[in-house]
């Protein structure tokens, strides 16, 4: 009998489960709380949220609005809540609050219990919960610096992209006037990124440490500037394309940008030529880069020309444009080094070779302040970098000496009974640090304003080939002395491929968004006291 009750196990699991209900009805009883808590603090961040942001739009005001928000979102007693006018200081998760009367933010804070619906029967219950948020009123700010580049010669475009991409395709050069027809929204472009790069949806500030391919780059541009040709560009790319880290083409000084496929709505909105940010994509994407090129035929007026460009670093590793919501941050372009050798045609049956190395430091610029009350016009300061040139023997990674007396001359004809060297030095002083003022008509027309070097760039290789040093030897000994008919032979061939060696020195370095000489900035949009969350 005994063993027949052992092996009898009829409701043994009812029993079981009766006895392990009661814990099991608390679990599924402490589940619904915790959840009751996580929503009701969804819903007061939300409301406190709300209601910082209304009070930023009017401080004076701050406790009325900031308490009628709570109230219309149903936060009301035993909810305590505070309201506070201070001043943020610091960027990013570094923020602090200051309470200070005379500032320009607000915090509200909330402190309500949590509720509970069944761990309270316990005699369990959570403790009070306590959530903030800090708006302030924000003034905005864009500034780009680009190369002001106006036109381009048909071969000239065609090569260059082609260079600076990495491409089997170039752009033309309708479609490169069509990009510099275009200006088009910043953040729309970095939503296109964001789209082109699959990278869903982050926020700016996530967006910009993103390193982005340069094929994605270019069919992004495409798609917000109305289609212009480079996805063509982008598709001839093969192997392994360039990259970008976005923020080294963009800054973005500001907490609450808001989220990719926003288009920017809770920053602002920014204007941009759509040329002068391929310029600067491409001067980003090549940098520490060698590019070659086979001009030949590209420029009238030269029967050759071979160019090599080598862009360095930008000033402090400064964007090309920035969004900032305070004044002093930097834009600059990047220093470059470019090696021209043209052949200017056949002097007495021989060819006649020109080596032009030109070395051009960055131009930078600064926005101070926004047209926002009381100031009715933004203040830039801008400054255009120094820039030599030199006729020498020089590699393009070798940086052009501070003077004629250390350059190695150049071979300019090369032939069994002559040879012709020549060396020549030239420098631009860079300028001062010189006020730019916008006014707000000149910011809604796009209008970009220069600063040029304190000796100005106009007839810059002109002037220095008429220096040049010419040395022209018969039979490699003979040496033929100055004012001889075949130096001046020489100094005016060279003369009279000037104008289209400069042209094409302009046009190079304006393709990749840089310039010499000159610094052309552009205040690119402005905000005025937009209400934003700080923390």
């Amino acid at each position: 009998m005994t063993r027949s009750l052992w092996r009898d196990s009829d409701g043994t699991a009812a029993m079981l489960v009766a006895g392990a209900f009661p814990f099991l009805l608390a679990a599924v009883a402490a589940a619904v709380d915790v959840g009751a808590v996580a929503h009701e603090r969804r819903r007061m961040q939300g409301a406190v949220d709300a209601a910082a942001l209304s009070a930023a739009q009017d401080l004076t005001a701050a406790n009325t609005r900031a308490r009628a928000v709570l109230t219309a979102n149903r936060v009301e007693a035993p909810v305590v809540a505070q309201v506070t006018t201070g001043s943020v200081a610091g960027s990013g998760s570094g923020r602090t609050f200051t309470a200070n009367a005379a500032g320009n933010a607000v915090r509200v804070t909330a402190t309500y219990p949590n509720p509970s619906y069944f761990l309270r029967a316990l005699g369990l219950r959570f403790d009070d919960a306590s959530v903030s948020a800090v708006a302030g009123q924000r003034n905005l700010g864009a500034i780009s610096i680009g190369s002001g580049l106006a036109s381009l010669d048909n071969g000239l475009v065609n090569s260059v992209t082609r260079g600076l991409t990495g491409s089997s395709v170039g752009l033309s050069l309708v479609s490169y006037q069509g990009l510099a027809n275009v200006d088009l929204s910043l953040f729309a472009f970095l939503d296109a990124v964001a789209v082109r790069a699959n990278l869903g949806v982050m926020t700016y500030e996530q967006l910009l440490t993103q390193q982005v391919q340069l094929p994605a780059l270019l069919r992004a541009l495409d798609d917000v500037s109305g289609g212009q040709g480079l996805g063509a560009v982008a598709a001839g790319i093969t192997g392994t394309p360039r990259s970008i880290r976005l923020g080294d083409l963009i800054g973005l000084d500001m907490a609450g940008a808001g989220m990719t496929g926003s288009g920017g709505a809770s920053a602002l909105l920014a204007k941009v030529r759509a040329s002068d940010l391929l310029g600067a994509m491409l001067s980003v994407a090549n940098r520490d880069h060698i590019v070659a090129l086979d001009l030949a035929g590209s420029v009238p007026g030269l029967a050759g020309l071979r160019a090599e460009i080598k862009i360095g670093e930008t000033m402090q590793s400064s964007p090309w444009m920035v969004v900032n919501e305070r004044g002093g941050i930097e834009v600059s372009t990047a220093q470059a080094r470019i090696n021209l050798v043209a052949e200017v045609g056949p002097l007495l049956g021989l060819g006649v070779k020109l080596p032009l190395a030109a070395e051009v430091a960055p131009a930078r610029a600064i926005l101070d302040a926004v047209p926002c009350a009381p100031r009715d016009t933004a203040a830039v300061r801008a400054k255009a970098g120094v820039a030599k040139l030199a006729i020498a023997d020089l590699a393009v990674s070798d940086p052009i000496p501070a003077s004629a007396a250390a350059l190695t001359p150049a071979p300019l004809i090369r032939a069994p009974l002559i040879s012709v060297n020549a060396k020549a030095f030239g420098a631009l002083e860079a300028s001062n640090w010189e006020p730019l003022t916008f006014t707000k008509a000149e910011i809604a027309a796009h209008q970009a304003k220069s600063v040029s070097t304190t000796n100005g760039v106009s007839n810059l290789l002109g002037t220095l080939l008429a220096s040049t040093d010419i040395d022209v030897s018969l039979l490699g000994a003979l040496n033929l002395g100055i004012g001889l008919p075949g130096e001046n032979q020489v100094a005016a061939r060279l003369l009279q491929a000037a104008p289209a060696l400069e042209t094409t020195l302009f046009q190079l370095l304006g393709t990749a968004g840089l310039s010499i000489g000159t610094a052309h900035v552009r205040v690119d949009g402005y905000r005025c006291g937009k209400p934003v969350l700080m923390a």
